[in-house]
């Protein structure tokens, strides 16, 4: 992870934290890098539609549960309203 956080990469990164603990920051990280081609420090509020839904598969596919991917989707669409 980058020194530099944006405050959109910093509100994604809260609700995260409460799904996947110390990992969140690099689970986030190599989203960002693989689904949207850029680094972590450029991430901005425009982009966290995409990662949400990038997100959203993640937890699904860890976790087996699409309730608990789409708590965790829901609670970052309304941290970054």
């Amino acid at each position: 992870m980058t020194e530099t956080m944006t405050k959109a990469y910093e509100k994604v990164l809260e609700i995260l934290n409460e799904y996947l603990g110390p990992t969140s920051g690099r689970f986030l990280d190599r989203n960002i890098r693989f689904h949207l081609q850029k680094e972590p420090d450029q991430f901005t509020f425009a982009d966290v539609p995409k990662i949400i839904e990038w997100v959203k598969i993640g937890i699904g596919v860890l976790s087996r549960d699409a309730v608990v991917a789409d708590e965790c989707a829901n609670k970052m669409k309304q941290a970054v309203k």
